[in-house]
């Protein structure tokens, strides 16, 4: 067995490979696709990343599109993922393996404990897009909207430069789903 076996090429996955490589630790990361359908695909995280990358040498929390000065807080009124088996045989040559892909792989792997939680479903339908145009200034924004659910909103660094990016979270059932459960690509990043 060699070193360390990581399930998800998202940014717990690639920060945690890219750490592990930097100490030395012999790393292989698994994921749904290859970089450049990973590049094609639906956007894969909403995540705001700080000064924790520069020890990992990332650096493109610098630019100042991606700098957060303030907080706003407003409440109101494809492939196939790997299935518990396919982990267990790639864990047999690693020392430890570790899971940290979000999606819906999860649920296969690791299923409900009804001693855990009382919920049968999901409490959030989650939609998320990068906007061009669209200038959420230097603040985080998270809205909170008690039955319908939650919008928060930032600047984000992709390819293409600094986009305005949205996540919602909408209750199921309450008016914000729709939201949620809309559809719509743009190739143009």
């Amino acid at each position: 067995m060699t070193g360390v076996g990581i399930v998800g090429a998202g940014i717990s996955g690639l920060t945690l490979a890219l750490r592990l490589q930097q100490l030395g630790v012999p790393t292989t990361l698994y994921s749904e696709g290859d970089a450049e359908d990973l590049g094609r695909g639906r956007l894969p995280n909403t995540v705001g990343r700080m000064a924790r990358e520069r020890e990992l040498g990332s650096l493109h929390f610098l630019d100042p599109g991606c700098l957060l000065t303030a907080g706003r807080l407003s409440i109101k009124g494809d492939p196939l993922p790997p299935d518990a088996g396919q982990v267990d045989r790639w864990s047999r040559g690693h020392e430890l393996m570790v899971v940290a892909t979000g999606r819906r792989s999860v649920r296969a792997l690791f299923p409900r404990d009804p001693a855990r939680s009382p919920y049968l479903a999901p409490q959030r339908v989650l939609a998320a897009g990068l906007f061009r145009g669209f200038d959420p200034g230097p603040a985080f924004g998270f809205n909170i909207s008690p039955g319908c659910g939650e919008i928060l909103s930032m600047a984000m660094m992709t390819r293409a430069g600094v986009r305005g990016g949205v996540l919602v979270e909408a209750i199921p059932g309450g008016p914000l789903e729709v939201l949620a459960r809309t559809t719509r690509r743009s190739r143009g990043r």
